[in-house]
C-alpha cells in the first residue's frame, strides 16, 4: 500500500494534508497461447493453478471436462510459438518450457484416462 500526501487546496487550513491510499497489485504477465485462449498455469496466482501446474487437478475433474482439457491442450500445443519461449513455473526455481509442460500435460491426461478406463469409465 502506497500513500501519497499533498498540501491542501487554497482556502483550506494552513498545513492541512490530504492523504490518498493507492493499492498496487503487481500481476505477472499472463501467458496466453496465440489464438487459443489457453492460459498457462502460474502456481503463484491461485491454488487451482498450482494443482494444474503439477497436473494434480486431473483426478478431480469429470470425464467430459477431461476430454475438453485434452482438446484444449492439443490445440494450444499446435499453436505454441517457439520464438516466444514461454515458460511455466512448476515450483520454486523450477521452470519448464511451455511446449514441454503441454506435452507433460497430455501425458498426464492420457494416464488419467487409462486409470479411469480400468474403472469402467471413458
Amino acid at each position: 500500500m502506497l500513500q501519497f500526501a499533498r498540501k491542501g487546496k487554497p482556502g483550506w487550513q494552513a498545513g492541512a494534508m490530504e492523504v490518498w491510499a493507492l493499492s498496487i497489485h503487481i500481476l505477472p504477465k499472463q501467458a496466453r497461447i496465440r489464438n487459443t485462449g489457453y492460459l498457462l498455469p502460474n502456481p503463484f496466482r491461485s491454488w487451482e493453478d498450482f494443482l494444474k501446474a503439477k497436473n494434480l487437478d486431473l483426478k478431480d475433474i469429470g470425464d467430459l471436462e477431461l476430454w475438453r482439457e485434452e482438446a484444449k491442450v492439443k490445440l494450444a500445443f499446435a499453436n505454441v510459438d517457439p520464438q516466444k519461449q514461454l515458460t511455466v513455473t512448476t515450483g520454486p526455481a523450477e521452470f519448464v518450457s511451455a511446449q514441454d509442460w503441454l506435452l507433460g500435460r497430455l501425458a498426464a491426461i492420457s494416464g488419467e484416462r487409462k486409470r479411469r478406463s480400468g474403472r469402467g469409465c471413458l
